[in-house]
């Protein structure tokens, strides 16, 4: 008889692609996944993975089977964690996917006030970029995610959640002498650190330098990084300089290992964003942190004209960061 057990440890295994480290995930022993799987193959009569050296590939009939066990254990998920509401909230858990701003500075902040009303409730959070985590909930892995972009699909809803703003960043006065303020033919001039493809913030840089006649290309990019915390390390290298989340950057700027300046014209700010899927099937304890989240959200976007603008255009597109002149 397959067990939601077995399932779990598939649908582990072929995201981690290897019993290790969904033993891990699992927080069981590596020969206790392996015997799962093959209790689960002998059940269906089919052989679901097969090995490649020391990673896991899924056959044909894995392939075919992967979507559908995901989509079964959220149901069970989703269901199990509903049946809480019961005991008030006493068990549970929340699966969130997030980029790296919000993943790394916000919700850590967020989910120990949360965990203080709730103590019994478990948070398990994956980190990506905003495209990633995006993705992580319309596959069924996540029930809540938080990006910074917005997403244009039909199957996600997406509410503003909190206000990110971006500051320019350069190494140290020694490293890279420059003024305080530049223009934006200036800034063309300078290394520039980037952010990878599929990042929130990339979207941002790139968006409102456009608006202000700035193409990518046109940067003098020296590298592209896949975290905050990379392109933050490489301006303090004296690498480059970049546009970086305040949260981000508050301890390099206090400890003066890089330094603010300002772009004559510019002064970036975006909305984080909570997505949820529009068939709108939330557990209970996943349906208390999303109003939790936007409850706590209402004080991080503070007076903010660009969250007013986005909350309706939010499901059916995206809009611009906001550029603000001073």
């Amino acid at each position: 008889m397959i067990s939601f057990q077995q399932i779990r440890a598939f649908v582990y295994v072929a995201e981690c692609s290897s019993f290790t480290l969904a033993a891990r995930r699992l927080e069981v022993t590596q020969p206790a996944v392996s015997a799962q799987i093959r209790t689960l193959e002998e059940s269906l009569g089919l052989r679901l993975m097969a090995r490649k050296g020391r990673r896991i590939a899924l056959t044909r009939e894995g392939r075919f089977f992967f979507p559908q066990a995901k989509k079964l254990l959220q149901l069970f998920d989703q269901t199990w964690s509903a049946l809480e509401q019961f005991r008030g909230l006493e068990q549970g858990r929340v699966t969130v996917a997030a980029s790296t701003i919000p993943g790394e500075y916000l919700l850590p902040r967020l989910i120990g006030a949360f965990k203080q009303l709730y103590p019994g409730l478990e948070i398990e959070l994956f980190i990506g970029d905003s495209s990633e985590a995006a993705k992580y909930l319309a596959e069924y892995q996540v029930e809540l995610a938080i990006a910074g972009a917005p997403l244009e699909s039909a199957e996600i809803n997406c509410n503003p959640l909190a206000t990110d703003e971006l500051v320019f960043l350069a190494p140290p006065q020694p490293l890279l002498p420059l003024p305080s303020s530049l223009t934006l033919t200036e800034l063309k001039k300078l290394p520039f650190v980037m952010r990878e493809q599929g990042s929130g913030t990339r979207k941002a840089i790139e968006t409102v330098f456009a608006e202000h006649g700035l193409e990518p290309q046109q940067l003098s990019t020296v590298m592209h990084l896949g975290s905050t915390r990379a392109v933050i390390s490489a301006v303090e290298a004296g690498l480059g300089v970049s546009l970086v989340s305040r949260w981000a950057a508050e301890e390099s700027l206090a400890l003066g290992r890089v330094r603010e300046f300002s772009v004559q014209k510019l002064q970036v700010r975006r909305n984080l964003y909570l997505l949820t899927r529009s068939d709108g099937a939330l557990s209970q304890a996943a349906t208390a942190f999303q109003h939790f989240l936007l409850e706590q959200g209402r004080s991080l976007l503070g007076d903010n004209p660009l969250a007013a603008n986005s909350a309706a255009k939010c499901s059916g597109g995206s809009e611009p960061p906001e550029a603000e002149s001073h």
